[in-house]
């Protein structure tokens, strides 16, 4: 392979989106700061994007799913509080 194709995909690659990671169900309820069974509830109930499953017992979320669903949501749709019981 030449230097210039070489090149060319190195430059092609600071332009590419990053690429989604799927998450375990510890990273999303760090993420969310919320325990397991809010994620499943919320998740079942069609209040948050839904988990994927890659096999028996194996299941993740996407995060830049989860990063979208988290900034279109309104403020303390998910536990964050949304100021109006401040004194």
């Amino acid at each position: 392979m030449s230097m210039s194709v070489i090149g060319n995909a190195e430059s092609l690659k600071e332009h590419d989106p990053p690429q989604d990671r799927f998450l375990t169900i510890q990273e999303v309820c760090a993420m969310l700061s919320v325990c397991r069974s809010s994620v499943y509830s919320w998740s079942r109930g069609g209040q948050m994007p839904n988990q994927r499953k890659f096999g028996k017992g194996t299941a993740r979320w996407s995060r830049n799913e989860l990063m979208a669903w988290i900034e279109n949501s309104p403020r303390g749709a998910y536990g964050e509080g949304d100021g109006s019981n401040a004194s």
